[in-house]
């Protein structure tokens, strides 16, 4: 499970349509009928291969997006962010500002990279949370000599997650 979720969060900003729609309310799983305010946001991809209009019009938007692309060529360690902020106001990209607030982006790229890492580390938690109710599970059916099925039901789990549990660690572990 955490094999796949990992690729997933790795190659999300490769799915990205070149613009979209979101809804706040989108958000919610259960929406009254009466909405007294929506929050509607348009996100437009300006990742390199996506060449979205809107980088010839705006340059500060095409200078942020090599900024960006600058920043992953490199190691996510404070000294190597240093390096790639550096590069790009030898650059001409966004100067006037990585001038004055460098270390402040420093250490935003820094927090950014530490939230990453977080949502790996819980990814990989949530893998072994799931591996440990499928052991609770299985000793239930056991000890109480009754089916998986019942186990689930009796454990107020549903039996289609159960499985799912089993298929992912089991693709995991190839």
């Amino acid at each position: 499970m955490t094999n796949i979720l990992e690729q997933e969060f790795h190659h999300y900003r490769n799915l990205l349509a070149l613009e979209q729609e979101l809804r706040l309310s989108d958000a919610f799983a259960e929406l009254d009928d009466d909405i007294s305010l929506q929050l509607i946001v348009r996100v437009i991809n300006i990742n390199p291969d996506k060449h979205h209009e809107i980088l010839m019009k705006c340059q500060v938007l095409r200078e942020y997006r090599l900024f960006i692309e600058t920043t992953r060529k490199y190691s996510h360690d404070e000294n190597q962010l240093k390096m790639a902020v550096e590069e790009c106001i030898k650059e001409g990209i966004l100067t006037d500002y990585l001038s004055r607030k460098s270390s402040e982006v420093v250490n935003m790229l820094m927090a950014e990279y530490d939230y990453e890492t977080d949502m790996e580390v819980k990814m990989e938690e949530a893998a072994k949370a799931s591996k440990n109710l499928a052991i609770v599970v299985e000793n239930t059916a056991k000890n109480f000599r009754i089916s998986l099925e019942e186990a689930c039901r009796r454990l107020e789990i549903s039996y289609d997650d159960y499985l799912e549990i089993i298929r992912d660690s089991t693709d995991t572990a190839e």
